[in-house]
C-alpha cells in the first residue's frame, strides 16, 4: 500500500470510529455532543487491543480535539 492509500485507509477508519460512536449514542437515546463522542471513542479505545485500530482511535481523538 502506498502512502496515499494508507492515508485514505486511516481517514476511512477514523470516520468509522466516530460514526460508530454517534450511532451508539443515538441508539442509547443520549444527546450526540462532541464531549459524548470523545468519551465514547475513548471507552472503545481502552477496550481495543489491535495496534492498527489503536492508531485509528488515537487519530479520531486528535481530530475531535481540534475544536
Amino acid at each position: 500500500m502506498n502512502e496515499n492509500e494508507e492515508k485514505i485507509s486511516v481517514y476511512i477508519d477514523v470516520c468509522r470510529v466516530i460514526g460508530r460512536a454517534v450511532v451508539l449514542l443515538k441508539e442509547a437515546g443520549q444527546p450526540v455532543t462532541q464531549d459524548r463522542i470523545k468519551l465514547m471513542v475513548q471507552m472503545h479505545s481502552e477496550q481495543n487491543d489491535d495496534p492498527y485500530m489503536s492508531n485509528s482511535y488515537a487519530t479520531a481523538q486528535d481530530v475531535l480535539m481540534w475544536n
